[in-house]
């Protein structure tokens, strides 16, 4: 067993590399394609900033991620659009092209770029040195 535990950010950029080669998007199931998005940008979420809300539905995640996601005010309000958005696909029928699957994965990705704890890194860095 590893004791090192991989960064969240680590675990959704590979989940999102290895959804990308599943060829979805070339297989135009554009709807399976932003559910897993999605899936992967909450279970980082989750990780990232220990909340754990697996069964919630998105008003109580995002209810959650207000109080416990520590990431401005634009970060969240990003958030909350990406997950309805992937909501409406869900359940509501809307189906997205191309184009919205691209801007949805390159949200997600961007979203984790933007959260991930690259500062405390390089203060640990630092003061190693």
């Amino acid at each position: 067993a590893k004791a090192l535990r991989v960064p969240a950010h680590e675990v959704a950029y590979r989940a999102l590399e290895s959804l990308l080669a599943r060829g979805l998007i070339e297989k135009k199931l554009y709807k399976e394609f932003t559910a897993e998005v999605a899936d992967i940008l909450r279970r980082y979420i989750e990780d990232r900033f220990g909340l754990r809300a697996p069964e919630r539905t998105t008003e109580e995640f995002l209810a959650e991620a207000r109080e416990g996601l520590h990431v401005e005010e634009e970060r969240k309000r990003i958030l909350a659009e990406f997950l309805a958005h992937c909501d409406l696909v869900k359940f509501a029928s809307l189906d997205p092209n191309e184009e919205d699957v691209k801007r949805t994965f390159a949200t997600a990705r961007d979203f984790i770029e933007a959260t991930r704890p690259s500062e405390e890194v390089s203060e640990a860095a630092s003061e190693a040195a």
